[in-house]
């Protein structure tokens, strides 16, 4: 079952904690973007706890000030339908606690160049936590308080990174530990964090109890209960690893030893200064020699996950790929036994006409346009002798007076219309009697056009053209 959140898409569960499980999960960005995350969900039996919310959220918070190739990087914080869900890297491996187990089971022992790099590994990531700062750019101060095997994850790529920053002890932290309660693996804690104070110091003291498992293949602090453990924590000589296996350099023993001391003060001043050391004191096996040792000790459950995922990224690309165009239509074929044989692709086809089709459609509209156009452009520019009647101005047409000559007698009728034939003399005497006398040979003014345009654009128009 697949559930969206904002931008990611959430699978079923592969591992599970005391506070959380962790859920294959994939970002879904733009232009097909995908890639594979894990999503932390807070138990919903917790999730009306604020003490547990509140751990929850100061953990996102806390890690993702923390950037390092060696942590376990935390991408973003989501809410959705009242529950918090935390999104971080997935790394493809499996922690150093079941890799452990693996070679107990085998009856080997982890080879000192492996340990020393996982271990160095493991030192630079708690540094760089040790470091880390807030928004400000002031010191967080941040203490991991449960650095052990089952916070340390291995890669198939062959580097080992921190997790886990649940119980983080920092400056500002919204939650608070309460009065009495330890937070951590009792096995795993320095004298000085049993009793409330722990410091950058007690994660290197926890690193030396991971690195001295390693060297060993055994448990240096175990008991049959609580006071055993807190009493060997405390009081109870700390072996040197080379007591256990001889073959081991006396130098990297003394870097073992000096990581376990019981007073912090005597301890390396920093975990950067304890990864130094390992690596001048012991050979250091490279990224490919460690995830060959860890592809050797793998349990099924690798193998099975990433089988998952390899379905989950198909999902993806099945549900949010775009589709291939299908055939056209009456081109179906049956498909070709032969796996080599090669699939014809027939391009999309549109019931839509052609840019082509769609010209040739046109063109007699075109012309017609044309045509009309050109008429209308004739009928606009030809010249008339007599002036237009329907003429639309923008001011108010001006008033022409126009004044028969002195010897006229006054015209009882408006004139002819020019299309009509004018009268003769015989048959109209009246009409000869009132025509007006014979105008002298002078030349006649221009009456084409009849009328003068003045600087404001209105036409007046010539008394003269209208005798």
């Amino acid at each position: 079952m697949v559930r969206i959140l904002e931008r990611y898409a959430m699978y079923e569960s592969f591992a599970s904690g005391g506070m959380a499980e962790v859920h294959f999960g994939r970002v879904l960005g733009a232009v097909d973007f995908s890639r594979p995350v894990a999503i932390k969900k807070l138990h919903p039996m917790l999730a009306a706890d604020p003490e547990f919310v509140a751990r929850f959220l100061d953990e996102a918070r806390l890690a993702s000030r923390v950037q390092h190739p060696n942590v376990v990087q935390t991408l973003d914080a989501v809410s959705s339908q009242g529950e918090l869900f935390v999104v971080l890297e997935y790394i493809h491996g499996s922690s150093l606690a079941q890799l452990l187990a693996a070679a107990r089971a085998s009856g080997e022992r982890v080879p000192p160049q492996v340990a020393a790099a996982i271990m160095f590994d493991t030192l630079e990531g708690l540094h760089a936590a040790h470091e880390a700062r807030d928004a400000r750019g002031e010191p967080l101060e941040l203490v991991h308080r449960d650095v052990s095997p089952q916070n340390v994850l291995v890669g198939l790529d062959g580097s080992a990174r921190v997790l886990d920053f649940g119980v983080a002890k920092a400056r500002g932290r919204s939650q608070v530990t309460r009065d009495g309660t330890l937070r951590g693996k009792l096995g795993y804690m320095a004298p000085e964090q049993l009793s409330g104070d722990a410091s950058p110091a007690s994660d290197v003291f926890a690193a030396s109890i991971v690195l001295w498992e390693m060297l060993t293949n055994q448990r240096l602090f175990a008991g049959d209960h609580e006071g055993a453990i807190v009493g060997k924590v405390m009081f109870e000589p700390i072996p040197n690893p080379r007591e256990l296996v001889p073959e081991l350099s006396p130098s990297l023993g003394e870097v073992v030893a000096r990581g376990l001391e019981r007073d912090p003060s005597r301890r390396f001043e920093s975990a950067r200064a304890m990864a130094v050391a390992l690596q001048a004191t012991s050979p250091v096996a490279t990224p490919i020699e460690v995830a060959a040792w860890v592809a050797g000790l793998v349990d099924p459950s690798v193998a099975a996950r990433a089988a998952r995922l390899a379905r989950i990224e198909q999902d993806s690309v099945t549900r949010y790929a775009p589709s291939p165009p299908a055939p056209p239509a009456g081109h179906g074929a049956a498909p070709s036994s032969d796996p080599q044989a090669t699939v014809p692709s027939f391009p999309a086809v549109s019931t839509a006409p052609s840019t082509a089709e769609r010209r040739r459609a046109r063109w007699p509209l075109a012309v017609v346009a044309a045509v009309l156009a050109l008429g209308v452009a004739l009928g606009v520019f030809r010249r008339d002798p007599l002036p237009t009647i329907a003429t639309t101005v923008a001011a108010p047409t001006p008033v022409v007076s126009v004044a028969p000559p002195a010897s006229a007698e006054p015209v009882a009728s408006a004139p002819a219309p020019a299309s009509a034939p004018a009268p003769t003399p015989a048959s109209s005497p009246s009409a000869a009697a009132a025509r007006p006398k014979a105008r002298s040979t002078t030349t006649r003014p221009s009456c084409s056009p009849p009328y003068s345009v003045d600087a404001r654009g209105l036409r007046k128009y010539k008394p003269e053209c209208f005798r």
